[in-house]
């Protein structure tokens, strides 16, 4: 099971509980500065019948017994989950004031849960939207001009990419409405008809759309899309799209100021065997970096987009953001497809010569890998550099088979001078921002925890 399930349902565990506390007293109840630890937190009895009756109301795909040992283990989760719940119990009004979750006990009339994984709401909210990604009304609308604000097609193949919520609040108003709008969709030629687009908050009509039923739902206060990211500082909440000219306005401030100066992997050693290069890895020497970082700034401050190849896992091509100062990245693309894709509307040439240098070179890495991955187990246990044998060879592969022949098109890309590239470049890094933050225009509300 990844830490990924554990971290979520955790994190709904403590939000449930926030609520049932209530605003008045959370603060002094959830306090990791007199309860440091999980453990020391359920020592007192009145915490313990606090977290089981907050079990009871949370519907998420692990055990009770399973997040109890994920946060006696991990403290640090425990602290985040603690710090993003209060948040979310006090700030969440700022966001909008029909939230009602600092109330105390809110919850214990039954008519409140958090969901992760469950069936009847990131369920049906994943049903719904497959069936307006499938639909005719959708299809035949897909169409968008080549600038930043089109889709790109980034919200139908990755659903992260329309509402990156890793847990939902959800009332029994919300609950009754997802369950209704799954019978609406059914008369609707079984999502035949059924869109992302249709309709407005302020007449509720039979064929309004999904992003229009989430953001009706989210603007009475009865649906909260949260999207997480471990804290250890102050937690801010943050609406994303929410208002469309907001969002607009975002995008365009994104401008690209410049890139690291790239350059070529060499393995270490000057006889050119790997085995040499991991006896210099042992004694402590460093690789040239494998990624190249592309530099903005914005109306929400200074951030990079680190682009790089990842060979661990059967290996993929990423691009993350991360603004300067934040400790967790802002999101990412992980497929080298996606980078062209945004690319080629900018240039199909470069967006060509680097799909065509990187697939190449992707072919040569699974080889290469199959042929390391024989002595996998024992090159697994070749310690140092803080690394091992294997992961190191696999960093090689990756350097010289696919960085060193997929980055070169991208840094030409970005090195190239006047005005009319300075406007390619700046609308490159743009479209990348909008599709790794999941800001496309069919991308639906939530709130992320950052």
């Amino acid at each position: 099971m990844a830490d990924t399930d554990l971290f979520e349902s955790a994190q709904a565990l403590f939000c449930s509980a926030a609520d049932l506390i209530g605003i008045k007293d959370v603060d002094k109840i959830l306090n990791i500065s007199t309860y440091p630890t999980y453990i020391s937190f359920i020592s007192i009895k009145k915490h313990k019948d606090i977290i089981k009756l907050a079990a009871k109301q949370t519907n998420v795909d692990v055990t009770f017994k399973q997040i109890e040992e994920f946060l006696t283990k991990n403290d640090s989760w425990y602290k985040s989950s603690i710090k993003i719940a209060k948040a979310v119990i006090t700030d969440i009004t700022k966001i909008d004031p029909d939230f009602n979750l600092g109330k105390k006990g809110y919850e214990s009339g039954g008519n409140f849960h958090w969901f992760r994984g469950d069936s009847n709401v990131m369920g049906s909210i994943f049903e719904l939207y497959k069936l307006a990604n499938e639909s005719a009304s959708t299809n035949f609308k897909w169409g968008g001009s080549k600038k930043v604000g089109m889709d790109l097609g980034f919200t139908s193949r990755n659903m992260n990419k329309w509402n990156p919520a890793d847990i939902f609040y959800a009332n029994k108003t919300a609950v009754k409405a997802i369950a209704d709008e799954k019978q609406k969709v059914a008369k609707l030629g079984g999502g035949k008809f059924y869109s992302f687009d249709n309709g407005t908050l302020k007449k509720k009509k039979f064929d309004d759309g999904l992003n229009v039923f989430i953001a009706r739902l989210v603007d009475n206060g009865d649906l909260l899309p949260l999207s997480l990211k471990k804290q250890t500082g102050t937690v801010i909440l943050k609406p994303v799209n929410f208002d469309p000219k907001d969002k607009d306005d975002l995008l365009d401030s994104v401008e690209f100021t410049g890139a690291t100066k790239w350059k070529k992997f060499k393995r270490l050693g000057t006889s050119g065997d790997i085995r040499d290069s991991w006896k210099a890895i042992v004694k402590g020497e460093k690789t040239e970096t494998r990624d190249i970082q592309l530099f903005f700034k914005s109306d929400m401050g200074t951030g990079l987009i680190k682009i790089r190849h990842d060979p661990s896992g059967s290996g993929r091509f990423v691009a993350e953001a991360m603004y300067s100062g934040a400790k967790a990245k802002a999101g990412s693309i992980a497929t080298a497809k996606d980078l062209a894709t945004i690319w080629s509307v900018v240039d199909s040439t470069s967006a060509n010569e680097f799909i065509t240098a990187y697939n190449k070179g992707d072919t040569a890495f699974d080889l290469e890998k199959k042929k390391i991955g024989k002595d996998k187990d024992y090159l697994r246990k070749q310690k140092g550099g803080g690394t091992n044998q294997y992961d190191h060879y696999m960093a090689v592969a990756s350097a010289e088979l696919i960085t060193n022949k997929a980055i070169p098109p991208i840094q030409k890309f970005f090195t190239k001078g006047g005005e009319a590239n300075k406007v390619k470049q700046n609308l490159f890094v743009r479209l990348m921002f909008q599709a790794i933050t999941s800001r496309s225009p069919r991308s639906s509300r939530f709130v992320i925890a950052k």
